[in-house]
């Protein structure tokens, strides 16, 4: 058999990809990463703020992405000429 990996996955999975290979044509491939795949659905699923059937509020991380949403409508700096910009949504002032 042949197998072809594009070239950015190749440099992302580098360090996995000897091993992989060996386990394929050693016939222990089915051994070696089931086991991965079994020992993660035996990881407890923990939802925080308390036990189960508790509400869990979010209102924290709302507030916290709205701040990053405002943060990024408004924007001010200074160009190549000296002058202040001021971004604020989709208008653009540029003060003298």
């Amino acid at each position: 058999a042949v197998a072809v990996i594009a070239a950015n996955k190749t440099r992302k999975y580098k360090s996995v990809l000897p091993d992989l290979i060996d386990s394929l044509n050693k016939g222990t491939f089915e051994r070696q990463y089931s086991a991965i795949g079994e020992a993660a659905t035996d990881i407890p699923f923990i939802m925080p703020g308390g036990s189960a059937g508790s509400d869990l509020s979010l209102s924290k991380a709302e507030r916290a992405l709205e701040a990053i949403q405002a943060q990024g409508e408004n924007r001010t700096f200074i160009n190549e000429k000296g002058q202040r910009v001021v971004k604020y949504k989709g208008t653009t002032t540029i003060y003298q």
